[in-house]
């Protein structure tokens, strides 16, 4: 039998970037509903995208094992996997 974890939210109100790969500085707010990045190829949206993974690396790495979810730790720019019924 799996441990049961007590589940809570977490979300990013806004990142700060500076000197990472190709943006200087950054400051950027999200949106409490849905926050979309829309751009030019080479705009940065990967880059912003790539900070955010590296910055929850560690979260991600003390979260206890979850059974039931297909994620691999390895990989931290991989997503949730849904499976089809």
């Amino acid at each position: 039998m799996s441990k049961s974890f007590p589940t809570k939210n977490m979300k990013l109100n806004h990142i700060t970037l500076e000197n990472f790969r190709a943006i200087s500085k950054l400051a950027l707010p999200f949106n409490p509903q849905l926050t979309v990045l829309v751009g030019n190829n080479a705009a940065g949206k990967t880059t912003i995208l790539d900070a955010i993974a590296i910055g929850l690396g560690t979260v991600l790495a003390r979260l206890p094992h979850q059974s039931n979810k297909d994620f691999c730790l390895n990989d931290i720019r991989q997503a949730l996997i849904s499976h089809s019924p």
